[in-house]
């Protein structure tokens, strides 16, 4: 199982829910089943077949765009931490 961790606003479109077990092979993978199960969360977390600019993505702590980007691998007990990003004036 990976364990998914939902920070700020996102909580609101996933029933209030800040963590979820889920399966996954890859981070895409596993955005796609978040949004599987809470839909509301696609606007937020997906841009057509990949991951949103308007979130962060890290596994273990460490921000996927260091490692293999959406295709980074996640091993059984991996920890995915995702975080919208700011933004206005």
């Amino acid at each position: 199982m990976i364990k998914v961790i939902l920070s700020g606003s996102l909580t609101h479109f996933a029933d209030g829910k800040s963590s979820l077990e889920i399966e996954a092979s890859t981070v895409l993978e596993a955005v796609r089943e978040c949004v599987d199960e809470f839909p509301q969360l696609a606007e937020r977390m997906l841009y057509g077949a990949e991951i949103s600019r308007k979130i962060l993505v890290y596994k273990d702590g460490v921000d996927i765009r260091l490692l293999q980007g959406d295709g980074t691998v996640l091993e059984y007990g991996s920890q995915i931490k995702i975080i919208t990003i700011l933004t206005g004036g």
